[in-house]
């Protein structure tokens, strides 16, 4: 079909400037098409080739379609909101990370939608919130809890358990080191959570967990960035609702009869075993359990300062729920896949989409960010066998 060039060449320039944040030198770059050649196509006074069609759209993670009609694109909507709001939070490069995020869950919402519905999705009601934000936090979490029939135990994968309440959940870097977490409410795809895999494993878990909070609780924003920001009063709002989602998580996933209960000993030791065993079998920070128990008034303010700076659990001994059994080897291949946004049950999810004859190879290959030679590759490190279309034993 013709393409109308000047629709094509202001949607090519919106992405670049709004989106990605990028240079016509930098696009220039990444693309291989000649910056004056980029200009041209931008301006509309050029028509675009096929293959400059299809290396934009890959570059820009944005479908073909977007590009070649008078669609608009709820990806690019939401990422706009995003930036007009916390733009100068991201460098060009989170950008891009985002804008691969955003692929990720509309691939996801797609796929799953070709095979009927994601798997095991539940449902659940805050109940009434009463503007007690920490309160709230703590009743919201000790209820899901119960109706998760969670008990007081550690849970295991904080990502799969959002990702049950109808939340697409990936990882990616994010330079900005104060940025924990992402949440977008997409209109046509749903929730969108994305944690900062630079964060070490425990406060990843805290994060996916502070995000679900806003999922679930805070219908009235689209958008949620969590870091650590000033004092504010024109936010106090904001702040507010981080209170409440740092007082859910903390709830979810170190429940308050555990931390009322746990056998602190008497002396400074036997409290620096009791804490750092307490973290590891919960799977977050030593600091959480420590403000946790100050919380439950089983520890001084002086005491949890005082203790800080002897607990620290070093990331290479954080177990990754996505990568808990798997040798050495293998763990070091996941954490590249791990780190390009790719968890292990939407790589499932793909795969079984292409077992089923849903999707091609091709589509498959475009579904994990890779190219049809690098797939096979892919797919090994994961545990599937492309030859047989089947899992390997």
């Amino acid at each position: 079909m013709p393409v109308d060039r000047l629709v094509f060449g202001q949607k090519c320039r919106r992405v670049r400037e709004t989106i990605l944040d990028l240079t016509l030198e930098q696009a220039s770059e990444r693309t291989g098409i000649k910056k004056t050649r980029l200009e041209g196509l931008e301006r509309g006074d050029v028509d675009p080739s096929g293959d400059e069609v299809l290396i934009i759209a890959d570059v820009y993670r944005e479908p073909v379609e977007f590009f070649i009609t008078n669609e608009r694109s709820p990806s690019i909507e939401k990422a706009s909101d995003l930036y007009r709001m916390y733009g100068d939070q991201f460098s060009s490069a989170d950008r891009q990370h985002i804008q691969e995020f955003l692929t990720l869950c509309r691939i996801e919402h797609e796929i799953e939608h070709l095979l009927g519905s994601r798997p095991r999705v539940v449902t659940f009601s805050p109940g009434p919130v009463n503007m007690h934000f920490k309160t709230d936090g703590r009743q919201i979490a000790e209820k899901l809890r119960h109706e998760m029939r969670l008990g007081d135990g550690p849970i295991k994968d904080p990502f799969q358990l959002a990702r049950k309440f109808n939340c697409h959940v990936f990882r990616r870097k994010l330079h900005n080191s104060g940025v924990s977490g992402v949440m977008l409410r997409h209109d046509d795809i749903g929730t969108c959570i994305l944690v900062n895999y630079l964060d070490g494993y425990f406060r990843q878990n805290f994060s996916v967990a502070h995000e679900l909070c806003h999922a679930l609780v805070d219908d009235d924003h689209a958008v949620t960035v969590s870091f650590d920001r000033p004092n504010d009063e024109t936010r106090e709002e904001l702040r507010r609702r981080e209170w409440r989602a740092n007082a859910f998580a903390a709830h979810l996933l170190f429940p308050h009869s555990v931390r009322k209960n746990l056998t602190l000993g008497d002396s400074e030791e036997e409290r620096v075993r009791a804490v750092k065993r307490a973290a590891e079998l919960y799977h977050v920070n030593p600091v959480v359990v420590l403000y946790a128990l100050q919380e439950a008034r089983r520890l001084s303010q002086r005491q949890v300062e005082h203790l800080k700076s002897k607990l620290t659990i070093p990331r290479h001994t954080q177990d990754d729920a996505d990568m808990a059994v798997e040798p050495t080897k293998v763990r070091q291949r996941m954490t590249r896949l791990l780190e390009a946004g790719l968890a292990p049950e939407y790589v499932k999810t793909c795969h079984r989409a292409y077992r089923e004859g849903e999707i091609s190879y091709g589509r498959l290959a475009d579904a994990l960010l890779v190219s049809s030679v690098d797939l096979p590759k892919v797919l090994t490190d994961f545990g599937y066998d492309t030859m047989w279309n089947s899992e390997s034993q």
